[in-house]
């Protein structure tokens, strides 16, 4: 018997050091339990997802490419998208039948109060999963109709029809659990357990896998207009030759397809923000809420609130109608060149000197601001670490930064010097904006503001001035397809048409994402301005 029990303790033993403790390793949860039991398993969920993610980044690249091919690496795609939805369906769900049974400890009773940032995220995150459900629907409603399709019986698209249903399906599903979970629990301040933890950590996974699937269809052209260049329009002819795909989904997948990327990066941005702190303590020990885990925010220590004068209407009549005029220009001068006269070369050079005004005009307005810090601003006291958002922040900053050293090249390369001049300044100062903003948008979360009375430009209204100017370049970047049109003009021994709109496809969406962040990065300060 007592070997028996040397061999039961052993077996034990084996199965902790080689299954449990790696995937539950992390801190515990109670600070306060000597031995150490109950781990969040954080370190354990992230590195298992990290590495999940990397797994579903590499089989989507190799199967995605080779389903032309392949009816085994169609299939396997099918079923890659059917499974990370439903895993990641059924961790909301079980994480909201939690956090519901812990409403009275979890819910969060001051976030009416601190919710500058969160509606407007909130509202956003629904305009893109409605585009994004609409999109999916789109494919659904396709291979619904094709299950009567009787000709060419072998077809890829014929055999795998169910799958391909199952696939729309789910992800529909996937959506729009996601928009309801993100939208209500939001609010909650979720428990530190294992299982949270996992399923959070899942869901920001199967953003990411299908993120990437959403880009992979971009550059391969999957709604491209000439038959032979999109995947699998011969493996399934009714698919493809249907009236819905031909004029409705492929008119719409210029607008819809942007949706679904910011869709998932801002999703992914908001349940970062509502993973669990490191102990249940610490979260309950925190007197306000607010949604900085997602976006910067600034905020002021004083218990006493600033007396501060309304703003002059003189003042906020001229910077309206600055407002105005301004991105007035700029649309309607991308709008000319783009759907217009794309390939004269005198309009590109003239939409080319509106944009670096416009340009040179938000790097004033960033200087204005750090100028407004100096006079009546001081730092934080404290070690403040970078949050989940200011690292989203950064890594689309990279992308953006990356696109205009690309654009910088291209500028270089062109014969025509004036124009290669413009090309090239007009993206330097892309730079100096990117560079500017994101320190600036990070660092005045640590500033205290300290004054009675306003500048002769207020704070607030050259912070929601940036808010606007982003939120246009936005609109460009992602409905206007700017970027595309350059390709005429940016040719050389470096770059052609092509290779050009290979780099915009890989990393215009994180210029775009940078855009859209940092209007709500700018509109949040804009609204605790207000309050201060």
């Amino acid at each position: 018997m007592r070997s028996l029990s040397h061999i039961s303790n052993l077996a034990k033993s084996v199965g902790n050091a080689v299954i449990v403790d790696p995937l539950t390793a992390g801190s515990a949860r109670d600070p306060h339990d000597p031995r150490g039991h109950g781990s969040d398993g954080k370190i354990a969920a992230t590195v298992t997802t990290t590495c999940l993610t990397s797994i579903g980044f590499v089989l989507v690249a190799i199967f995605q490419s080779e389903r032309l091919n392949s009816e085994d690496a169609y299939i396997t795609c099918l079923i890659i998208i059917l499974g990370i939805a439903v895993i990641a369906i059924f961790s909301m769900l079980w994480i909201s039948v939690v956090a519901h049974l812990n409403t009275e400890r979890w819910l969060r009773n001051d976030a009416s109060e601190h919710k500058d940032g969160l509606k407007i995220s909130i509202t956003f995150l629904w305009v893109f999963g409605m585009a994004s459900v609409v999109q999916e629907a789109l494919e659904l409603t396709v291979n619904v109709s094709c299950l009567d399709f009787q000709h060419e019986l072998n077809t890829t698209g014929y055999k795998y029809r169910w799958y391909m249903i199952g696939t729309n399906t789910s992800i529909i599903l996937f959506y729009c659990v996601q928009l309801s979970f993100v939208s209500f629990f939001i609010r909650y301040r979720l428990g530190n357990y294992i299982s949270i933890n996992y399923g959070l950590l899942f869901v920001l996974t199967t953003n990411a896998v299908l993120w990437f699937i959403s880009e992979k269809e971009e550059v391969d052209g999957y709604y491209d207009d000439e038959p032979g260049q999109a995947a699998n329009r011969t493996q399934d002819p009714c698919y493809w030759n249907s009236n819905i795909t031909m004029l409705v989904s492929s008119s719409l997948n210029p607008y819809l397809s942007p949706a679904s990327i910011e869709f998932f990066l801002l999703s992914s941005g908001l349940i970062l923000a509502m993973i669990p702190k490191h102990t249940e303590s610490n979260a309950l020990e925190e007197d306000t809420w607010s949604s900085e885990e997602m976006v910067p925010l600034i905020q002021h220590s004083e218990t006493q609130p600033l007396l501060r004068r309304p703003h002059h209407p003189v003042t906020h009549f001229s910077f309206i109608i600055l407002v105005i005029v301004f991105n007035l220009t700029l649309l309607t001068g991308n709008i000319v060149f783009v759907f217009v006269l794309p390939r004269d070369s005198s309009m590109f050079c003239t939409w080319i000197v509106i944009d670096s005004f416009y340009k040179l005009v938000m790097v004033i307005v960033i200087m204005l601001i750090y100028y407004h810090i100096y006079l009546y601003g001081k730092p934080k006291p404290g070690n403040h670490q970078l949050k989940p958002g200011q690292y989203i922040l950064l890594i689309a900053t990279t992308g953006t930064v990356a696109v205009c050293v690309f654009g910088m090249i291209g500028g270089i390369q062109v014969l025509d010097p004036l124009k290669g001049f413009l090309y090239t300044t007009d993206n330097t100062f892309d730079i100096i904006i990117a560079f500017l903003q994101t320190i600036l948008l990070i660092h005045i979360e640590r500033v205290n503001w300290n004054r009675t009375e306003e500048a002769c430009i207020p704070t607030d209204l050259l912070c929601i001035f940036l808010a606007i100017c982003n939120m246009s370049y936005w609109i460009v970047d992602s409905f206007i397809d700017v970027r595309y049109a350059e390709s005429y003009h940016i040719t050389g021994p470096v770059f052609d048409k092509e290779n050009w709109e290979d780099v915009q496809d890989d990393l215009a969406p994180m210029l775009i994402f940078y855009r859209f962040h940092a209007f709500l990065d700018w509109y949040i300060i804009y609204c605790k301005l207000r309050r201060v």
